[in-house]
């Protein structure tokens, strides 16, 4: 008996870890790709003044920025989003018992 709830112990630490492991890895994507479309931006400052193509692809990296901030906000904040990571969580921790 002892037995087996040492092992259920050892299985939800470790779901607790891949989803530690996962949050840091979205962390890290996150800000390499805030770092990309920065670092895409002063590129396109620097290679030439700013012309209507040059202009409009900026334009269309904020957009992009734009909706990348809406959608972890949506995730992050929202009831919704919240109630979504943690049904993500119950399913990781549900295959791990089940196999």
């Amino acid at each position: 008996m002892t037995i087996q709830k040492e092992e259920q112990k050892n299985e939800f630490h470790q779901s607790v870890q891949d989803a530690e492991y996962w949050r840091l890895m979205y962390d890290e994507l996150e800000d390499q790709m805030y770092k990309m479309m920065k670092l895409t931006v002063d590129l396109l400052e620097k290679e030439a003044p700013m012309d209507e193509r040059t202009y409009k692809r900026i334009k269309e990296l904020e957009l992009d920025l734009r909706k990348y901030k809406l959608f972890e906000h949506r995730v992050k904040v929202t009831w919704l989003g919240k109630l979504t990571l943690k049904y993500i969580n119950f399913k990781k921790k549900l295959k791990s018992i089940i196999k």
